[in-house]
């Protein structure tokens, strides 16, 4: 799975669904590193992922959203196997991680497009020069000697 497909959950959507702290305490935990590998099931809706805590395993969360499809997205549920149960800062973990992984990978397409279309300036302003015409891509004229 490509982290480009990752759904982009908004802050508030998961401060609205875990509370202040535990958001705040997610958000450490996504930024730490303690979410391993995630799974997006777009038929589904359903966004999975494994967080370190503090116990000796990882705990695992299962997180259903609605409007993945329309880009209007909210919870349905937040499961996880910490005591807690739902709802969670595991579960804010694993959102917050899902949006960091989908905005890096958006960032990433848009520079690998950019560096291609560099590729594709230069080649064409070397073209044009090998045809002795002037290079569009000149940003001033010369300036002119007098005589």
């Amino acid at each position: 799975m490509s982290d480009a497909s990752l759904p982009h959950i908004e802050d508030l959507t998961i401060a609205r669904l875990v509370g202040p702290l535990s958001h705040s305490r997610g958000r450490a935990y996504a930024e730490n590193g303690n979410v391993g590998d995630l799974e997006w099931d777009p038929a589904t809706q359903t966004l999975r992922g494994e967080v370190r805590g503090t116990a000796p395993a990882p705990y695992r969360v299962t997180v259903k959203l609605l409007g993945a499809n329309t880009g209007r997205i909210t919870v349905r549920t937040a499961m996880c196997t910490c005591p807690v149960g739902i709802n969670c800062k595991h579960a804010a973990a694993v959102l917050h991680a899902s949006t960091a992984r989908r905005r890096a990978a958006d960032a990433a397409n848009v520079s690998a497009e950019a560096a291609a279309d560099a590729v594709r300036v230069a080649a064409a302003v070397a073209t044009r020069r090998g045809r002795g015409r002037v290079a569009w891509a000149r940003c001033s004229p010369r300036p002119h000697r007098r005589g």
